[in-house]
């Protein structure tokens, strides 16, 4: 930042930008007690908002204008030539390393460019499901993508707001500059109100999609439901924290009231950094609302020379330093979390986190001092003709690369691409696998003589086999029910012939009670999954019911003030009659169901989320399973069992490919690759349902 619009570089904003983007980074390193890491974003939104903002009405107070033209071309020597760097490194790694990023990555890189991933995320082929199995190595862009966005058109409402609250002032002779301050200081407060009711109308837009079972994409991608931040950020910025600022006023008492807001607003963002969770109901019903306050009163207490240890911590050097390096630190962190896997360096997560941060630093350093400073500053490309040209050449060298992406020879298209469920060949286990008397295990319920844990050890089978079967006469129904496993399942099936296929399926949602406890943090997920009996009972006559739990029914339930642990037997009553209750659902409606077994889960090394001992233990999974068993015994001639945990989890050990491809690359989820292959196999087990129900 310069004076020569009247805002004195403030060393502790670099601060708040360095809080913002470690916790992004450790939160997708897995480093599990930075669960609300995610959070940082927001942190970037405010300060993003409030030195547009000042930056403009300080501009405005001296030359009674805005220059858009110079505050766009000032964004694009900013912003564009680490994005430029990043983009052809990326697309330069795919094109020679990573062939199966190629798939999606050329349409990303074109999202990228143009500042529109998020909207790609959201009605493109990929949403925030995407982080379950391969994500985007461009997934990150999508907070850049809303933040261009709002430059685009933030200038237009202030310079517009401003020239508007001059007319209707009275317009005042240039020269007279300090009547005309005057006239601004009167306005900055309306301007600041208008901008926390433009915030609190995002935030009540979103918790109204929240409450309309919008899908999670489109409340944590959207440019109007994530605004909230960015106007919070305005608000400051109106509120006059610049040239002509109301704290300039300020009394030695006022400045203390805010070093102590500051304090609280602190405790408020490391609670959240520390203790949120991405599924937490609460963020999409006013919490992201609270996190952009809590961050605005860190920032409003860290500058201007407000006294106290916020702005002391914030503005020492070593976060300054860290702060700098934010923009490319946030631009690069991704990627080579994806580059530099637990598979390929080994190691403690501690090392593996090490190693990714030097990685990381490492480029943002290359980058700002070779690209972004010699570019901002005019050493570089020194007149906006230049600067202009050089990034349109630049972006077209982006674009050919991702044409490149789509063209490739045809070995590499087909390891990039998933096959067809239909054609997919599946390496099946072997006849001995199969019970004595021929019977396929997902043909009868379990007897009771198997250990607990046999629908996870116990290998598939099926005594049809469907790539040497033909199709039948008429597609099968099916109706896919449960949580993001099931979903994934459905979204990334692909073409089959032999059904007609529908997702039912919730996000983040299962058949327990919406309060959970993941370790020592109780959790509250969307109200949307305390409505997934509706889902159950949605299905018609005739239809197959095929149903994925468990990824959330290991967690311990919170009901009725109390926790109640996995495996007691409050937890399996509670657990039974809930299960019952889906299963009544489906009954009625006349449609046959397949329960899942619930598989192992391997999750120590999945990459950008959060481990969960709950889900790698396998008592949990065992007390799941044996609640399964029991209800299907229950209601043998409408439930049968598919034999999920002994597809992905024959022997009891996490399988961890299919016919040469990764079969769940968190440790949870199907992807885009292997999701074809499992349905190969799952088209057995849902012809074996539909013969008992015949």
């Amino acid at each position: 930042m310069s004076e020569k619009n009247g805002l004195k570089h403030q060393p502790a904003i670099d601060g708040v930008r360095a809080v913002a983007v470690l916790a992004v980074v450790l939160y997708h390193s897995g480093v599990s007690w930075v669960s609300g890491g995610f959070l940082g974003v927001d942190g970037f939104f405010v300060v993003s908002g409030f030195l547009i903002t000042t930056l403009m009405v300080d501009e405005f107070a001296v030359t009674h204008r805005i220059d858009l033209r110079s505050f766009w071309l000032r964004r694009i020597r900013r912003l564009l030539p680490a994005l430029l760097f990043l983009l052809f490194a990326v697309a330069s790694w795919a094109l020679l390393v990573e062939p199966e990023w190629a798939a999606s990555l050329s349409g990303d890189l074109v999202a990228a460019l143009t500042y529109v991933s998020n909207w790609r995320f959201i009605i493109g082929d990929r949403s925030y499901f995407e982080v379950f199995g391969s994500p985007s190595p461009l997934r990150h862009t999508w907070s850049l993508a809303i933040e261009e966005q709002w430059y685009i058109v933030w200038p237009l409402v202030v310079a517009g707001a401003l020239w508007l609250t001059f007319r209707l002032l009275g317009r005042v002779a240039d020269s007279n500059q300090s009547t005309s301050g005057s006239q601004l200081r009167r306005a900055l407060p309306a301007l600041a109100i208008g901008s926390v009711a433009l915030a609190m109308f995002s935030a009540g837009w979103m918790a109204w999609l929240a409450d309309a079972d919008s899908d999670v994409s489109r409340l944590y991608y959207g440019t109007d439901t994530r605004a909230q931040g960015l106007l919070v950020g305005c608000a400051l910025g109106f509120a006059g924290w610049g040239r002509l600022g109301a704290v300039a006023t300020l009394g030695r008492g006022q400045r203390r009231v805010i070093s102590v807001i500051g304090i609280g607003s602190a405790g408020v963002v490391a609670s959240t950094l520390f203790l949120a969770v991405d599924v937490d109901g609460w963020l999409y019903e006013g919490g992201f609302l609270l996190v952009a306050l809590a961050w605005a009163g860190v920032i409003a207490a860290a500058t201007n020379g407000i006294p106290g240890p916020i702005g002391w911590v914030l503005g020492s050097a070593p976060f300054v330093a860290v702060g700098r390096l934010s923009y490319g630190i946030y631009l690069w962190h991704w990627p080579v979390q994806l580059i530099i896997t637990p598979d390929r360096l080994g190691g403690s997560l501690a090392t593996l986190t090490a190693t990714r941060l030097i990685v990381t630093v490492a480029l943002a350093g290359i980058s700002l001092v070779m690209i972004e400073n010699p570019v901002r500053d005019g050493r570089l490309l020194p007149t906006p003709r230049l600067t202009l040209t050089a990034a349109g050449v630049a972006s077209i060298a982006v674009l050919g690369i991702s044409l490149l992406l789509r063209v490739e020879p045809d070995d590499r298209l087909q390891q990039a691409q998933p096959p067809r469920a239909e054609s997919a060949q599946v390496d099946r286990p072997s006849s001995t696998d199969v019970p004595p008397g021929g019977a396929s295990p997902t043909s009868v319920a379990p007897s009771e003589n198997r250990p607990d844990d046999q629908l996870q050890r116990q290998a598939p089978a099926s005594d049809i086999a469907p790539d040497t079967v033909q199709p039948p006469s008429e597609p099968i129904e099916v109706v896919v029910l449960g949580d993001s496993v099931a979903f994934n399942l459905a979204y990334y099936s692909g073409t089959i012939e032999e059904i007609n296929l529908e997702n039912r399926a919730q996000m983040g949602c299962g058949v327990v009670p919406n309060e959970l406890w993941v370790g020592n943090r109780r959790i509250r997920r969307a109200d949307a999954c305390a409505r997934w009996t509706e889902d159950w009972a949605s299905v018609d006559q005739g239809d197959i019911a095929v149903a994925f739990i468990g990824s959330w029914d290991v967690f311990d339930p919170h009901v009725n003030g109390k926790r109640l642990e996995v495996g007691t037997q409050e937890w399996e009553e509670l657990f039974t009659a809930r299960l019952q209750e889906g299963v009544d659902s489906v009954a009625a409606a006349g449609a046959q169901l397949g329960l899942a077994s619930v598989p192992c889960y391997d999750t120590a090394g999945m990459v950008g989320e959060i481990p969960s001992a709950e889900r790698d233990d396998p008592t949990r999974v065992a007390a799941v399973n044996k609640v399964i068993r029991a209800v299907t015994e229950a209601n043998a001639d409408t439930v049968s069992v598919i034999d999920w945990a002994g597809f992905a989890c024959p022997n009891g050990t996490s399988r961890t490919e299919v016919d040469g491809r990764e079969l769940r690359p968190d440790g949870i989820h199907t992807d885009a690759n292997s999701t074809p292959l499992v349905w190969t196999w799952l088209i057995g087990e849902i012809r074996n349902i539909e013969a008992l129900g015949a």
